[in-house]
């Protein structure tokens, strides 16, 4: 049928931005000093050694980890996870060209060709993971082609913020809480809003949210992100950091994610009689996301544990009262809970980092303290504090535009579903197979 056709366009579009990133990257990109072949350079090779294995945990959490969890969705399994797969190798090369360049505007240098070694990579794959959580608010709403018009528009927008929140604020954000979850967190809410809005005002099959739920068999599948990400958070947030302090990282984010996982089996099973998937999925996984802005931080094994305790109760308290009361109150539904898992621990995040600035002392921090932070306690926080707003600010706007821009676009016919872009043969045939067997039972009928 002509409506379950996949979009020539996309296809059209998809070929034509590869080609421009082609070109952008063959003029405006070449290896760092150190990576031409020929030279030999102690400290790239110790770089490369260091970062490549963070590197590909990274990799991992991005492909295995962000699409298995999405696909929860009974009949969305191809997509969440071939559109994971699509979208994030289009995105690590955009998120490099964008991330750079800005950093070059911001920073108001003189334009130069942009230098890529291997942390080029880990930013590439930063801009993907935070389009990617922006997607998990839209997830079975939006057709391949909208997904890459909001990519472009997302990866952008990222960009710039970014640069801001580092260059302009001098933020700490070495997991990326601030400029990465919570952006991508509230961009995707903002657009998902805005879609859903202007859907409402168009005719559509009935049952549009019929297939809005899991089966047995796709929660399980959406248990593998889940220990996938939890295993390789702690690469995550040390991937841009060295020695002591990476091994610092390393700590709070381990001891995080544990107590965010106890505390979400906990509340979940206290506030809803029994475990629930969704909370176990989700929530057990905010720890990594609440320690983000502050892994580097000198906080103890303690202070740690009780974020990421405090992050997994305000988690599953996400899902059982705020998504709920958002999808009554202002027709905003959430489809991965987006905002429980990276918004509102985010969020919280970014009030550590203020309250851990502000509190720091040259007695907890030693002769790290001058390098570490890069203004006086009391600058520092407020710094952090305009990195939130700034956050805020841009990702919300940059997503009512983004939502804006391609609902004019044709929207997803079949929501939550693979068929109108994946080609179901197993479907296909037992569909098939039942209407033989209807027939067969009316000419039976007939007999009689």
């Amino acid at each position: 049928m002509a409506e379950n056709m996949l979009s020539r366009p996309l296809l059209a579009m998809l070929f034509v931005f590869e080609i421009a990133l082609l070109v952008l990257f063959a003029f405006g990109t070449n290896y760092a000093p150190g990576v031409h072949s020929g030279t030999n350079s102690t400290a790239e090779d110790t770089t490369l050694n260091e970062v490549y294995p963070l590197f590909q945990d990274i990799h991992v959490m991005i492909f295995i980890g962000f699409g298995f969890l999405m696909t929860f969705l009974k009949k969305y399994g191809f997509s969440a996870v071939g559109f994971t797969y699509l979208v994030g190798a289009f995105a690590l090369q955009v998120g490099i060209l964008t991330t750079s360049f800005f950093e070059q505007v911001i920073e108001g240098s003189t334009f130069h060709t942009i230098q890529l070694d291997i942390t080029s990579l880990v930013a590439g794959d930063f801009a993907a993971g935070s389009l990617l959580i922006s997607f998990g608010a839209l997830l079975g709403k939006v057709t391949g082609f909208q997904a890459i018009v909001l990519t472009i528009i997302h990866l952008t927008c990222y960009a710039i913020n970014e640069a801001i929140s580092v260059q302009k604020f001098g933020s700490l954000d070495v997991g990326g809480s601030i400029v990465l979850h919570t952006f991508g967190a509230y961009f995707g809410l903002a657009a998902s809003w805005v879609i859903s809005y202007k859907r409402q005002k168009r005719v559509h099959p009935a049952n549009d949210s019929s297939y809005n739920g899991s089966s047995y068999q796709s929660d399980l599948f959406a248990m593998i992100g889940t220990v996938f990400l939890w295993l390789f958070w702690p690469s995550f947030n040390a991937a841009l950091t060295s020695g002591g302090e990476r091994h610092r990282v390393i700590l709070n984010t381990v001891f995080s994610l544990c107590g965010s996982c106890i505390m979400a089996f906990v509340t979940s099973g206290w506030l809803r009689k029994k475990f629930n998937m969704v909370d176990v999925q989700n929530a057990t996984l905010a720890g990594g996301v609440a320690i983000g802005a502050v892994a580097n931080f000198n906080l103890g094994p303690a202070g740690a544990l009780g974020a990421g305790m405090a992050a997994g109760f305000i988690s599953v308290c996400g899902y059982v009262y705020v998504s709920p009361w958002l999808k009554n109150r202002f027709g905003l539904d959430d489809t991965c809970g987006v905002n429980n898992l990276h918004g509102m621990p985010g969020i919280f995040s970014a009030i550590l980092s203020i309250i851990g600035s502000a509190w720091a002392k040259d007695s907890v921090y030693g002769s790290e303290f001058t390098t570490f932070f890069n203004h006086s306690p009391s600058t520092q926080a407020l710094n952090q504090l305009y990195s939130l707003l700034c956050t805020l600010g841009i990702s919300i706007g940059a997503g009512v535009v983004g939502g804006f821009v391609v609902s004019f676009l044709p929207d997803l016919q079949d929501l939550y579903q693979d068929k109108s872009e994946w080609d179901l043969e197993e479907d296909e045939e037992q569909d098939h197979i039942g209407r033989e067997m209807i027939q067969n039972t009316n000419f039976s009928a007939g007999l009689y």
